[in-house]
């Protein structure tokens, strides 16, 4: 869950491809750019989006701070991702998106909308609106 704060996407996996040895796998775990956090993150200022965070989940500001998110090479498994990944010399060994999350309380009114739009983008079925993904990448 770190890829959605790189400012610089492009340098930040030059980097790791650069420190990988020749069977090192590099995996990710992200949030998409569509999920419903982000969404949130994108359409409110940071001032907003980082009060609902700590109304929503109680979280300590002292000890779990909020990053900036740019969802800067966040997509879901598109071609134009795999282009990113391999524009960089990555192989993508696979690339799932999935819908849902568990940042909101299942009860409250968010994670109601939570589960309401993540069964409308299970039903539409296309890769760009997913919630998270899973890349596994390796040297070419």
């Amino acid at each position: 869950m770190t890829l959605e704060h790189i400012r610089f996407p492009e340098k930040f996996h030059q980097n790791i491809l650069a420190s990988l040895n020749e069977e090192g796998l590099a995996i990710h775990f992200f949030a998409t750019l569509f999920s419903l956090p982000s969404c949130i993150n994108i359409i409110f200022p940071e001032s907003i989006s980082n009060k609902i965070l700590f109304l929503i989940q109680k979280r300590d500001q002292e000890q779990h701070g909020k990053f900036p998110a740019y969802y800067r090479w966040t997509l879901g498994p598109v071609r134009r991702n795999i282009k990113r990944f391999e524009s960089v010399g990555f192989q993508v060994i696979s690339y799932n998106g999935y819908v849902g999350h568990t940042y909101f309380p299942k009860k409250s009114f968010f994670g109601k909308m939570e589960r309401f739009y993540s069964k409308c983008l299970y039903k539409i079925g296309n890769p760009y609106f997913s919630s998270n993904a899973i890349v596994v990448l390796k040297q070419r």
